[in-house]
């Protein structure tokens, strides 16, 4: 696909993974040099052929639906406040987005891990420790918890592989992303989130149906998205038209959040986006959410002169520095007040 490189983009670009995995040096020269211009004009762009088989990803979708169409009394069980470390369900309208009550429902799962002791200086240690799982009778028959683990670890292979290609971008080596994103580490972290998004309704104060959640950036690196078929993901482009971004069976939605614009020095963009259900259906999505070791302190990197050159926007201020499980614990203690 012809790779628009304004940030008045109206089509959402798509990448072939295999094309830097397995491709020959021009083909993977020609992704990473794609991938730049991308990253930096656009912020978001569909993955294919990503190492994630196809039927993994329909299976997740299905056991997403069965979770939410189980009782309310049986998913009130594992309600996120019952949690400490953020892991388990939301309410339609239980979490805000600057402020705003989102419409839809939610269930955060993260890591497999055993609780973990804070302390004055790592109060993020929180955030480690084991998910919530529902105990329904009907997913355990459909084998629900081993196929939500078998799923993060695939997807989050993905991920990582996605985040080499980024390094290579702003020529680091493959590996500078990659030692900080590894799930053996005891300070690893990843969310992956179910979300449902009940039918289109018209808002009483707009001419346009109830947001299922309002126009936002990520807060963290990377974000997946798995999408159904329904359909309601919009992009914001520069001119502020918002961009459709229809679901593509086999493929993820990417989008850089914003502590990779910020440890990118600004050169990477996150780009504002939101869900709008105009549909008569139930939408679900499954967003994963690729991220660092909570240890992480995230610096604004050197870009190059040749990539400054280019810059459609001013550098990070270098005095920028972000302990990533800080931040993360923030943005969830602000999201679930």
């Amino acid at each position: 696909m012809p790779i628009n490189h304004s940030a008045n983009f109206e089509t959402i670009p798509l990448f072939d993974l295999q094309e830097f995995a397995l491709g020959n040096p021009l083909d993977r020269q020609q992704f990473i040099n794609q991938l730049r211009n991308v990253c930096h004009h656009i912020g978001f762009f569909y993955i294919k052929n990503h190492g994630v088989h196809i039927e993994l990803m329909h299976k997740m979708l299905e056991l997403t639906e069965a979770f939410f169409n189980l009782p309310q009394a049986e998913k009130d069980k594992i309600n996120i406040s019952f949690s400490p470390h953020y892991r388990g369900y939301g309410k339609l309208g239980e979490e805000l987005t600057k402020g705003i009550r989102d419409y839809k429902e939610t269930y955060d799962f993260g890591l497999e891990q055993a609780a973990r002791q804070t302390s004055d200086e790592q109060p993020y240690l929180i955030l480690q420790g084991p998910n919530q799982w529902p105990e329904s009778e009907t997913l355990r028959a459909l084998r629900w918890k081993e196929t939500v683990l078998e799923y993060i670890a695939a997807v989050q292979t993905a991920g990582t592989q996605i985040m080499s290609a980024m390094a290579l971008t702003l020529g680091l080596p493959d590996n500078y992303f990659t030692d900080k994103f590894c799930p053996q580490q005891r300070d690893a972290y990843a969310i992956l989130r179910l979300l449902r998004y009940p039918p289109g309704r018209m808002n009483p104060h707009s001419v346009e149906p109830e947001l299922g959640v309002g126009p936002h950036t990520d807060t963290g690196c990377l974000v997946m998205l798995l999408q159904d078929t329904v359909g309601g993901l919009e992009v914001q482009n520069c001119r502020g038209e918002w961009i459709a971004a229809p679901p593509i069976d086999g493929t993820y939605v990417v989008n850089i959040g914003e502590m990779l614009q910020l440890w990118s020095n600004n050169y990477f963009l996150a780009t504002p986006h939101r869900v709008i259900n105009t549909s008569s259906r139930i939408r679900h999505s499954v967003p994963f959410f690729v991220e660092p070791l909570l240890s992480t302190v995230v610096t604004p990197l050197e870009i190059s002169p040749e990539l400054l050159q280019n810059m459609e926007r001013p550098n990070a201020n270098p005095a920028t520095k972000v302990v990533y499980g800080d931040h993360m614990l923030h943005v969830y203690q602000r999201s679930f007040q």
